[in-house]
């Protein structure tokens, strides 16, 4: 997810050419704009806000596509991604955009949704399709605070104040910090952890885009936010202090999703809208836009994501336990008074 705008403050194998001849095909059948639900109406994109903004990759992403199949999109703002789900009930949407593989189930148990093939396909599961992928990290400013060096460093006292993290009832990168904590430590241990955790809390956003900002502005000094996240300070801002904490234990990796839900009412265009997120032109875009990797990993070769720091990837070995009780967590969570 791509850093706060300088005005706020504030990423498979060769499927480019499996959708691209879908596309082509769809505009020789049909012309460019029409469809069984009529012509004229927008297919209509549901994703989070920093996705959809005018800073972020979508709108760029909706004219390439608009240009390449004359289907024109409609953006609809989520807010957080661990919003998709509810607001979807109240804002109908023909695509999906950022679910991760922690929503998959609940997304799965709560609708039914089209079927995406994607043979060969890094973190491809049938359903959803995957489009980009982050290491969650802190993010801190070289030569203001000695980073932590694994989790259990953010209870020193020189993080007094200086924490922003992600609710985990409402952001998926927060609810991804709770089972990352979850899993390393126990359930039991795990909440004692972050009982202990709360004095060094400056801020517990309703989402990613909140935490980072308050951030970027300077009130914090350390953020949960993407492994790559300082890459957007890098390009944009010419700014080399921003730097992602490296944990000698690992860290969790966030994927993700776009999915097309059986409601759909142009659903032809939306699964080439879904493909159209893996071709090399649209995951340029992302990855320079949302600062993600890529799926497709040529496309950032030769880049500053090149520059990243290497880190361990860690799977969460309870997560079918987690994601099982995880009304029950989030209960407990409300209890510790964050």
């Amino acid at each position: 997810m791509a850093p706060l705008p300088p005005t706020r403050l504030f990423w498979l194998a060769a499927l480019g050419a499996s959708a691209g001849f879908a596309l082509a095909a769809y505009v020789f059948l049909s012309g460019p704009g029409e469809d069984a639900v009529g012509a004229g109406e927008r297919l209509k994109v549901l994703a989070y806000s920093s996705f959809v903004n005018s800073w972020g990759p979508g709108p760029e992403i909706a004219a390439r596509f608009a240009e390449r199949t004359g289907v024109q999109v409609e953006l609809r703002d989520a807010e957080d991604a661990g919003l998709l789900l509810r607001k979807l009930e109240l804002f109908p949407a023909d695509v999906v955009v950022g679910l991760d593989q922690l929503l998959l189930p609940e997304a799965k148990s709560a609708r039914a949704w089209k079927p995406l093939e994607a043979g060969g396909v890094r973190f491809a599961d049938g359903t959803f399709l995957p489009f980009d992928w982050g290491p969650l990290a802190f993010i801190y400013r070289d030569g203001e605070i000695k980073p932590p060096s694994d989790l259990d460093d953010l209870l020193d006292d020189r993080f007094e104040s200086a924490v922003a993290i992600q609710d985990p009832r409402a952001s998926s990168p927060g609810l991804q910090f709770l089972f990352w904590v979850l899993d390393r430590k126990g359930v039991d241990a795990g909440f004692e952890f972050l009982r202990a955790l709360k004095p060094s809390i400056h801020t517990l956003g309703s989402s990613w885009s909140t935490t980072y900002g308050v951030f970027q502005d300077g009130q914090a000094g350390l953020a949960l936010s993407y492994l790559t996240s300082p890459v957007y300070h890098w390009t944009h801002e010419n700014d080399r202090r921003y730097r992602a904490a490296v944990f000698a234990e690992g860290h969790p990796a966030q994927v993700e999703y776009v999915g097309v839900p059986e409601t759909c009412r142009k659903c032809a265009e939306a699964e080439l809208f879904a493909r159209f997120l893996l071709e090399p032109e649209a995951q340029r875009i992302l990855m320079t836009k949302n600062f993600m990797l890529p799926i497709l990993d040529e496309v950032r070769e030769g880049t500053e994501f090149g520059r990243l720091p290497a880190v361990r990837i860690v799977e969460l070995a309870s997560l079918e336990a987690l994601l099982r009780d995880r009304e029950a967590l989030l209960r407990r969570w409300r209890e510790l008074g964050l």
